[in-house]
């Protein structure tokens, strides 16, 4: 048909004699031209469509990036590897600067990676914020500006293995104790036993600090009291006189231990004693006083006098060494010297009446 259709539009175009269309049957007759379509209308719907996918299209991709944002490509300095980098500790020992928009020069990357421990993840907040790019790295003109610089962040690349950041060093020095420090711990523990009432605990620390230091006055004075409490007398001397060979300036020893030696009857021995650290008694009337007692009972009087009359310059209204010191006088046949010592020595208030009887039996042979 389209053939024919063909043929019939022909002949009306070349409007044909009636002798060449009576060729054909009457019944055949050229069907209407279709109307030639109107391309700018076709353009304008086509456009409209395309706007409209277009915008439907913008509106999908706006509603999905503003629930998933998405992260902007890297700067060039750290864009040359993409592959997925584990977490890194990083060193933010500085407060972090502001971006100057300045690209840092690439860093060598080394193949040793230093795990960071896992980190909580943040709490979710209300309105996401799109993630910024990699921090910026400061360059060396940054620092050359007129500017105040700011506080810089260490320069980090992925990969790459960053010292750990110096710790503040504590210096802490190890000292060995000395002895002397031990040993005086060791008279404070004593110290605390005594108070508690534990006397063997006590006497055993005191011990072992005389061990470590030998002269630790208050050590050894505190045992000395403890072997005297419990009547041991002969070992409280070893102690005293450990002490004075070690160091014969203590008067205070030498007293104490005369005192004991006296008492079992060996007046030469205390004698002794005293006048080994008489140079360092010699500002202490008690003393002068207890070596003039002991020179007496071993009738050295005259030794006892000059003691008792040293000792007596400290302490003039103490009778009893007035008494003392009338007693070696008369022995010295000085019987005016000896009167007047024994009238000073009861007019002093300060003897017992056994003493005071003593006294005026004495003034009564001197008269």
């Amino acid at each position: 048909m389209s053939i024919i259709n063909q043929m019939l539009q022909d002949l009306d175009k070349r409007r044909a004699s009636s002798a060449e269309r009576g060729a054909l049957p009457n019944q055949a007759r050229a069907l209407p031209p279709h109307a030639a379509p109107n391309r700018r209308l076709l353009w304008m719907v086509s456009a409209i469509v395309a706007a409209v996918l277009i915008a439907a299209i913008a509106w999908q991709v706006q509603k999905i990036s503003a629930r998933y944002p998405q992260t902007p490509a890297p700067d060039a300095a750290l864009s040359a590897d993409i592959t997925p980098q584990p977490r890194m500790a990083l060193d933010l020992a500085a407060p972090p600067v502001s971006v100057t928009g300045k690209k840092a020069a690439p860093t060598p990357r080394s193949t040793e990676i230093v795990q960071a421990p896992p980190q909580p993840e943040p709490e979710p907040k209300p309105k996401p914020q799109r993630r910024t790019a990699a921090p910026a790295i400061a360059s060396a003109a940054d620092a050359a500006s007129s500017e105040p610089a700011a506080p810089t962040v260490r320069s980090i690349t992925l990969g790459e293995k960053q010292p750990a950041p110096p710790a503040d060093q504590i210096d802490k020095q190890v000292h060995a104790m000395t002895p002397r420090q031990i040993a005086e711990n060791d008279y404070r523990r004593a110290v605390e036993l005594l108070n508690q009432g534990h006397l063997p605990e006590a006497r055993s620390e005191l011990e072992t600090a005389l061990k470590l230091d030998p002269a630790h006055t208050a050590a050894r004075q505190g045992l000395f009291g403890l072997l005297l409490a419990a009547k041991k007398n002969d070992a409280a001397e070893q102690v005293l006189q450990d002490g004075l060979e070690i160091n014969p300036n203590q008067p205070g020893f030498a007293l104490a231990l005369a005192r004991l030696q006296a008492e079992r009857g060996d007046t030469a021995a205390a004698i002794a004693t005293m006048q080994k650290s008489e140079a360092a008694g010699q500002n202490s009337p008690d003393y002068l006083a207890t070596l003039a007692a002991l020179l007496q009972r071993a009738q050295r009087h005259a030794e006892a006098v000059e003691h008792y009359q040293a000792a007596l310059k400290f302490a003039p209204q103490t009778g009893v060494w007035w008494m003392g010191l009338g007693i070696s006088q008369q022995a010295l046949d000085r019987k005016a010297e000896a009167r007047d010592a024994f009238i000073r020595a009861q007019s002093s208030n300060t003897l017992t009446p056994e003493l005071q009887a003593f006294v005026e039996q004495r003034l009564q042979q001197l008269r």
